[in-house]
């Protein structure tokens, strides 16, 4: 019994929300799967030769996100990346975690809604093998380089609603920060004193559903 008016009741909220000709819900709780293509630079000089020979790559991406309002919604975000697309590499990644706000314009009325998206991120870079040569002159073959840093990222996009609670996103952005460290299998590298920034500039769409 106590299942029959609980069913009851969710299906009087739905019922209501659409009798109301609400044609786009950014409220209450979503769930993002999208694709990403990214272009990434450094103008480091341990990375140059890097991201000159693949600078292009691909992710998968899941995003939770909450709506308070019909405007502000507040995400967390993961993403799969693979950036070995013209040369064989064991592992070439760099798998960002990112937390922000999503600005949707208009309102519940409408099906088309932009929106314009801002996040902080934690972007872990995992990259073999390489061959290198520190400040020192030591030198590595074969040798796994790893880094991590943070960046901040914004994206404007468009959502377009099929259903109130289906969407179809889209939008284009960047992030831009810097890696702190770099560490050669596992060792740091000694004299790395310069700005080891980055930046990737993407394209992303995907599909999101608003369910509460």
């Amino acid at each position: 019994m106590r299942y029959a008016i609980i069913f009851l009741l969710f299906l009087s909220t739905h019922t209501n929300f659409y009798a109301q000709g609400i044609l786009s819900n950014t409220q209450g709780f979503s769930f993002n799967a999208y694709g990403k293509y990214n272009t990434w630079k450094s103008n480091s000089t341990f990375l140059s030769d890097l991201d000159d020979s693949e600078p292009n790559g691909v992710a998968f991406g899941l995003r939770l996100g909450y709506g308070f309002t019909e405007n502000i919604k507040f995400f967390i975000s993961h993403e799969f990346s693979q950036y070995a697309l013209n040369e064989k590499w064991n592992t070439y990644t760099i798998n960002p975690t990112e937390i922000g706000l999503r600005y949707s314009f208009g309102a519940s009325l409408i099906k088309f809604r932009p929106y314009l998206q801002l996040a902080v991120g934690w972007h872990p870079l995992n990259i073999s093998p390489v061959d290198f040569i520190d400040n020192d002159g030591n030198e590595f073959s074969d040798a796994n380089l790893k880094s991590s840093g943070y960046a901040l990222g914004g994206t404007f996009g468009l959502q377009y609603y099929l259903t109130p609670d289906l969407n179809i996103d889209v939008g284009l952005g960047g992030n831009f920060g810097k890696f702190s460290k770099l560490y050669i299998n596992g060792l740091k590298v000694p004299g790395n004193d310069e700005d080891v920034d980055f930046r990737i500039l993407h394209i992303n769409a995907g599909l999101s559903y608003s369910f509460y």
